[in-house]
């Protein structure tokens, strides 16, 4: 396993990869998001916060959290973004770097209580191109309320993780007690320089 700080402009940032062993379930409830939704929005004109990032051989995913996104679409649905007609139910999504370009390709979306959405070459061939690199049962997404959780299953290549640093007062528990001085301090490394993003969030979101 491996875990480490992300370099070139995320040195100060506490923002880390993981490479997940076989069998290995990773947790993202006591993390912090990449980028919050107040960040995406102004960056990338899309309401959704970006919890994580998951390299599965040579195919890059994002994990989005669209829990705090306004349900004022349809029946109660998310529009993500504005001008676009799509909406969604979904608590979060996985998507690829096809998910803006074509309706109902390049994402998944993943509920609460659902069970795993999985993911590879045996699952969802009809909205993910995938290569050989990626396995057939390569990893999984479930989540509860306690949060999101990813279980990597026993692929030929690896499968990385890319999140945010641990929020701040976390116990562990699912009880957080924020320390807004180093919440500011995370949300100053944010801007819309290329810079400061992960090449996998430039691979999927584009520079733009």
């Amino acid at each position: 396993m491996k875990n480490e700080t992300i370099n070139e402009g995320w040195e100060q940032s506490g923002v880390e990869r993981r490479q997940m062993a076989p069998g290995e379930t990773m947790s993202l409830a006591g993390h912090e998001p990449l980028l919050n939704r107040e960040q995406m929005l102004e960056l990338k004109g899309i309401n959704v916060a970006t919890l994580a990032g998951i390299k599965a051989g040579d195919k890059t995913f994002m994990i989005l959290d669209l829990r705090e996104t306004p349900a004022d679409g349809p029946n109660g649905t998310k529009m993500i973004m504005p001008g676009d007609n799509s909406s969604y139910l979904a608590d979060y999504m996985i998507v690829d770097e096809t998910f803006r370009q074509e309706a109902g390709k390049g994402l998944k979306g993943i509920r609460i209580g659902e069970g795993p959405v999985e993911i590879g070459r045996s699952h969802h061939a009809d909205r993910f191109a995938y290569s050989n690199k990626v396995s057939r049962e390569h990893f999984a997404v479930v989540a509860d309320e306690d949060g999101l959780r990813i279980i990597n299953h026993n692929p030929t290549n690896p499968t990385e993780i890319i999140y945010g640093p641990e929020k701040s007062g976390w116990d562990g528990m699912g009880d957080v007690k924020f320390d807004k001085k180093v919440e500011l301090s995370w949300n100053e490394h944010l801007d819309d320089s290329k810079h400061y993003w992960p090449p996998e969030m430039l691979e999927v979101f584009g520079e733009e």
